[in-house]
């Protein structure tokens, strides 16, 4: 990764936290006329023993002086700066400034050279590895050195058969170098650049300086020069690098022309070679597109120049129906507050735009279900502090979100007393937490009326929420009311319930007392007088005989109603069994009627077994007892097992009932016939009713006139 400095267009050294030198791009390694492995692991004052290390962290620029290999003294300026590559941090120091070293013996002593004529200091000129070229006003080869001539196969006895323009392709023609003559002349020490093949047509590149000099009133040019032929190979690497990068890398000069476009901004060779040179304008221009997006990305490239900062921004590309976004960014590259070119980059970040819509548009969901929520809703931290109120929040305290965010819950929203519980009763809090439970507490208003709340606390495990808990409150002040209200007429009802039973048993109690002396005393008067009373006197006595018997059997029904009840236990009985033991007691009735009961195989069930027996007994008593005139009675019992409760059926032939008297029938001494046609006292189904009531079921009949009747009750499971 540590290559990437190799694109830096100046000397750096990097560093590690020891400052131990670990890497010199290729310019450091020509400044420093260093190899790799002159450097290894050497500390960096070894290369530079005037920099105060201990001045980094509140310096930044050192000015300082540097002794070459050739022993000239350099002044330098170098800057220090930090970065982390894959983790590590390291340092890295760029040399800013620096005199240019002259690059040849020969360009310093010009004058001394030419007095005392050239072949004096050629021995010196040839151990040099920089090529020397020497032309006089004319153009014309004066001299040239050992590395030179091997450069460009000459002899030195030929010198002044050659020309710049002949073999130097810095010069194109005579008129060339006339022009670079004079510009010489005007700004002395101007950069050369050309290349040269050789033998095997391999191309070589050279760079170096041309500069002019007067010796004795004569002007002479003078071109030194080096092999850069490595540096650019370097070079082309480093492209090669960008070329594969997989995101759009440019770069751009001063006024915004792009100066290197990689594949993966523009994939057409011949379009990327176009567009060298030119700008975003005359691209859109080229394409006849609108030149809107050219004019944003100039106003982003004049910020980022401006501000000396890099600016990021994203496209939107529509491509049909889809969208591609591409994050681009602008950083510009200064050298000594001289801007020196603009890095452009592109990366597409579609997938990740996508993503984070989804979860912007997830989030806004959250928003809006927790706003709209019916319960108060409260994020808060692991130090119970507020980070989110909803509105019901808002409704139920009285408090504006505004006014409570930061604040520590308990103190909002409990009062005095409820807030030590609550702090004293925190570890049972936090219990339900991990068991989500729901806590009950009085809690207070802003305006200091009090509440009771529900208080469920779920915790949030995501870790980059800045909260721990999710806290739902509601307010239950009103359904307390009501539940104590009901509370307190349940009791109320239990205690009449008690009196009125106690009174049903006790007027029932002594009421047969008088019966039975009425019907005594009747029966004495009928046997003691029946030769005194005439025939309307006997009838009269057997009138209040028979009123006394039927007396007592309602207050007898009166007393069983009323001891209908939960008394006794739940017990699993076989009704299978049972019905045998009901036909058994009906055995004479069912004799007499001659009467057909069939039955399925029945169910064992959770019930009170007195009653469910008492509850067969007189559905069946009826069944047979209601029968036509001359029909045989036919009574079939079913059942049906449902998810929570068991259905029954008791199913006769006999004289049926009215529909509009289908309710009618379950109510207490309600009778539909008189005595003389159907013997008994409306009490038998009124037991029935409240015996299912006790098992948590329900009782109906499906009947018409003359067609029978279906009797369906239903005995809960969970009774």
């Amino acid at each position: 990764m540590l290559n990437f400095f190799d694109t830096i267009p100046l000397p750096t050294i990097v560093v590690n936290k020891e400052n131990l030198v670990i890497f010199i791009n290729q310019i450091g390694l020509n400044f420093l006329e260093l190899s790799p492995k002159d450097f290894s692991s050497q500390p960096i004052i070894s290369l530079f023993p005037e920099l105060e290390l201990n001045s980094i962290i509140n310096k930044k620029d050192f000015n300082i002086s540097h002794i070459n290999s050739n022993g000239i003294n350099q002044s330098l300026t170098i800057q220090f700066d930090s970065c982390t590559v894959d983790g590590v941090d390291y340092g890295v120091f760029y040399i800013m400034k620096f005199d240019k070293p002259q690059t040849s013996i020969y360009s310093n002593n010009k004058t001394k050279l030419f007095k005392e004529k050239l072949h004096l200091f050629e021995l010196f000129l040839n151990q040099i590895d920089e090529g020397i070229l020497v032309f006089n006003v004319y153009g014309q080869l004066i001299y040239i050195n050992n590395k030179a001539l091997k450069q460009f196969s000459l002899l030195n006895n030929k010198l002044k058969n050659n020309f710049a323009w002949q073999f130097v392709k810095l010069f194109d023609s005579k008129n060339d170098w006339e022009n670079k003559k004079n510009r010489t002349k005007a700004s002395n020490n101007i950069p050369i650049e050309f290349t040269k093949k050789d033998n095997l047509n391999k191309e070589s590149s050279f760079l170096g300086f041309m500069n002019h000099q007067k010796v004795e009133d004569n002007d002479y040019y003078i071109i030194t020069f080096s092999d850069v032929s490595e540096s650019i190979s370097n070079q082309k690497f480093n492209e090669s690098v960008l070329f594969n990068i997989p995101a759009d890398i440019a770069v751009f000069d001063k006024d915004h022309n792009y100066l290197f476009i990689n594949p993966n901004g523009i994939s057409n060779k011949e379009l990327r070679d176009w567009m060298i040179g030119k700008n975003d304008f005359d691209y859109y221009k080229f394409k006849n597109l609108d030149t809107k997006p050219a004019e944003i990305r100039r106003g982003y490239f004049n910020k980022s120049k401006d501000t000396k900062q890099q600016v990021d921004w994203i496209d939107e590309i529509n491509k049909g129906d889809k969208s591609i976004y591409i994050l681009r960014r602008f950083y510009p590259y200064y050298v000594d507050d001289v801007f020196v070119y603009m890095i452009g980059y592109g990366i597409d970040i579609t997938e990740l735009k996508q993503t984070q819509m989804v979860l912007s548009e997830t989030q806004n969901q959250n928003e809006l279900i927790l706003k709209s929520s019916l319960d108060g809703v409260i994020l808060i931290d692991k130090e119970w502090k507020i980070n989110y109120w909803n509105p019901q929040a808002e409704q139920i305290f009285g408090w504006n979100s505004d006014e409570v965010i930061g604040s520590y819950l308990p103190e909002i929203i409990f009062p005095e007393s409820s807030y030590s519980e609550f702090e004293k009763d925190l570890n049972i809090v936090n219990r339900s937490i991990e068991n989500n439970k729901t806590l009950e507490f009085k809690a207070t208003q802003k305006n200091g009326k009090e509440l009771t709340i529900e208080l469920s606390i779920v915790t949030i495990d995501e870790h980059d929420n800045t909260y721990s808990c999710c806290i739902f409150i509601t307010d239950i002040s009103f359904r307390k009311e009501k539940e104590i209200k009901i509370e307190q007429q349940n009791k109320m009802l239990l205690s009449q319930n008690k009196e009125l039973e106690q009174f049903t048993y006790v007027a029932s109690h002594d009421l047969q007392e008088p019966l039975l002396s009425l019907m005594g005393y009747s029966k004495l008067l009928e046997e003691e007088y029946e030769h005194k009373l005439d025939e309307e006197g006997k009838l009269f006595v057997q009138f209040i005989n028979k009123s006394a018997v039927r007396m007592r059997s309602l207050i007898s029904g009166l007393m069983q109603y009323a001891q209908i009840n939960k008394r006794e236990n739940l017990v699993m009985t076989d009704l299978q069994f049972l019905l045998k033991e009901v036909q058994d007691d009906l055995s004479n009735k069912i004799n007499t009627y001659n009467a057909s009961i069939t039955l399925e195989n029945l169910p064992v069930v959770n019930c009170y077994p007195t009653y469910i027996r008492l509850l067969f007994q007189n559905l069946i008593s009826n069944a047979i007892k209601f029968t036509k005139q001359g029909v045989q009675p036919e009574i079939h019992i079913s059942y049906t097992e449902r998810e929570k409760d068991w259905l029954f059926k008791i199913k006769d032939n006999g004289i049926g009932i009215d529909s509009k008297n289908s309710e009618q029938i379950f109510m207490i001494f309600k009778r539909l016939h008189s005595e003389q046609a159907y013997m008994g006292y409306g009490i038998g189904l009124a037991h029935c009713k409240k015996i299912i009531e006790i098992h948590n079921g329900e009782i109906w009949v499906e009947s018409e006139v003359g067609k029978g009747s279906i009797f369906n009750f239903t005995i809960s499971k969970n009774t």
